[in-house]
């Protein structure tokens, strides 16, 4: 906030009380995040800044593709913020910060957090299957995923109940199908998962539906 500058006469001399205009924040420290993802993931950033005068402060991150945050919103004390971006290309990117408070005085860019994006992740298809069943039948479950770098990929089931199929190792695209019995009633929802040479996961698929009966 703005304050009220005195001229106090002092023995012949002029004396200035008080001071003028108010300081900006300090310079944010680099933000902290993670070192890797992959494309398309959602990575978080949390950033700090101390403020003199204790007003409130607001963040903006420049991502280092070409693209930053808006402004945060204001925050008071402890002066933290955590904002998220998505990278869709692969590289390496240096992510920076920067701060102000409510009279606008901004601060530098910080010194830059580098992460890297050196991968895509797999796209892994719903399997396909029969929708019902009984016991003691073994039945074909069939599946497949796309990587988007053309990496081969470990496709695996999950049966629905606990049992999960071993892994196969299939090119970009090539379908693979397991076979499976069950040996109780109920209804099970089997999805798949691939895994690329690069360790990035598709996560679980949507499932599939299927009725076992005695």
């Amino acid at each position: 906030m703005k304050k009220l500058l005195w001229l106090i006469p002092f023995f012949g001399l002029i004396v200035f009380v008080g001071c003028v205009g108010n300081e900006p924040p300090s310079t944010p420290n680099p933000p902290s995040g993670p070192s890797s993802a992959c494309v398309g993931d959602t990575v978080g950033f949390s950033a700090y800044a101390y403020e003199y005068d204790d007003e409130d402060v607001a963040f903006t991150f420049d991502w280092g593709d070409g693209h930053s945050s808006p402004w945060s919103n204001y925050v008071s004390l402890p002066w933290r913020v955590s904002m998220s971006h998505v990278y869709s290309r692969k590289g390496t990117f240096e992510v920076r910060v920067k701060a102000k408070d409510i009279e606008d005085n901004e601060t530098d860019w910080s010194s830059p957090s580098s992460i890297d994006i050196p991968n895509s992740r797999p796209i892994i298809s719903t399997p396909s299957g029969p929708t019902s069943g009984v016991i003691g039948e073994s039945y074909w479950f069939s599946t497949s995923a796309t990587d988007p770098d053309g990496d081969s990929v470990v496709l695996r089931f999950d049966y629905g109940n606990s049992h999960k199929s071993i892994g196969r190792k299939v090119a970009s695209g090539e379908s693979w199908s397991a076979l499976y019995g069950y040996r109780i009633s109920g209804t099970f929802n089997v999805t798949a998962r691939a895994i690329d040479v690069h360790d990035a996961s598709s996560g679980w698929s949507d499932g599939h539906s299927i009725e076992i009966s005695e």
